[in-house]
């Protein structure tokens, strides 16, 4: 069985694009690294997104006003988080 192209967001602006390609970077490195049980450069290679990340929230309205654009954004992010993050690490059970 053939396995489905990833699924691309639509971008609309410079910082939504850059935290996309970061993301395809990082997740590659991420689950190379997994794969081969590397968990500190799987994680290392996450947190290589974070000035993409940055941008993002400081450039990109997320919950924007157009219900499209908001659930796409919405998505973009979702992916992130499940697509690659969660692969590695569970940030969610870390207290503090």
């Amino acid at each position: 069985m053939r396995k489905p192209a990833p699924w691309t967001p639509p971008v609309r602006g410079e910082a939504e694009g850059v935290l996309f390609e970061a993301w395809r970077a990082a997740a590659a490195g991420a689950s190379a690294a997994a794969g081969e049980e590397r968990y500190a450069d799987a994680l290392q290679a996450l947190a290589s997104m974070r000035g993409a990340v940055d941008r993002y929230f400081d450039d990109v309205l997320v919950m924007a006003e157009d219900e499209t654009v908001r659930r796409n954004r919405l998505r973009q992010l979702a992916g992130i988080a499940g697509g690659s993050v969660r692969k590695v690490a569970h940030l969610e059970r870390l207290q503090g």
